[in-house]
C-alpha cells in the first residue's frame, strides 16, 4: 500500500487522462499498442492492483467470506505483533473493529475501491462489471453503517441524537 496512491495518480495522469494517448486509438486494444514501455507497465501494475481487491467486485455474499479471511489473516498478524511487545496495526487487533466492520469498509471502498476501479473501466470499459458490482457493495455497506447509526442513535462521527425530552431534563437540573 506505500505506493498505493502515487500509483493510482500516476496512471491516472499518464494513461486515462492522456489525451494524446487517448486521441490515437478508439479501442482498448489499439490503446495497449500505442502505450510506451513505462505505460504498458504502469498498467500491468494497476492490473495487479484490480486482481488483489477482486473480491471488491464479486457478489456480497462471496465478498464476505473473502474480507473474513482477510480479516482472520489481519487479527493473526495483530496477534504476533502484541506477542512480540510490538504496537498492533490498525484493523490487525482482535479487541477492535476489524476489516468486517462495514464502517472500515465503506472507508475502504470510497478511498481504495473505487478510486482504481474507476480508472481502470474508463481504460477498459468493458470491465463495468467489476465496477457496478463494487458499487452495489459499497451501497450495502453504507447502509448496514446507516440502519445501525438508526438503531443506536448515533448520527455520525460518534455523536449521539438526544431526544426533546432529555434537553428538557437537562435544562431543569
Amino acid at each position: 500500500m506505500s505506493r498505493h496512491f502515487d500509483l493510482v495518480s500516476q496512471f491516472d495522469t499518464q494513461v486515462v487522462r492522456n489525451s494524446q494517448l487517448r486521441d490515437k486509438c478508439g479501442s482498448s486494444v489499439k490503446l495497449w499498442d500505442a502505450m510506451n514501455d513505462d505505460q504498458r507497465l504502469l498498467t500491468l501494475q494497476i492490473a495487479l492492483k484490480v486482481a488483489d481487491i477482486g473480491h471488491c467486485a464479486l457478489p456480497m455474499d462471496v465478498h464476505r467470506v473473502w474480507v473474513q479471511r482477510l480479516e482472520e489473516e489481519f487479527f493473526l498478524q495483530g496477534d504476533r505483533e502484541k506477542e512480540a511487545g510490538q504496537v498492533v496495526s490498525s484493523l490487525m487487533d482482535r479487541e477492535q473493529p476489524g476489516a468486517s466492520a462495514p464502517e472500515n469498509q465503506v472507508g475502504f471502498f470510497k478511498v481504495i475501491v473505487l478510486p482504481v476501479f474507476k480508472a481502470w473501466t474508463e481504460v477498459f470499459p468493458s470491465c463495468a462489471p467489476l465496477l457496478e458490482q463494487a458499487e452495489a457493495n459499497l451501497a450495502y455497506y453504507a447502509a448496514e453503517v446507516q440502519q445501525r447509526r438508526s438503531n443506536t442513535g448515533e448520527i455520525g462521527n460518534g455523536m449521539r441524537k438526544t431526544s426533546s425530552s432529555t434537553i428538557q431534563s437537562m435544562r431543569s437540573s
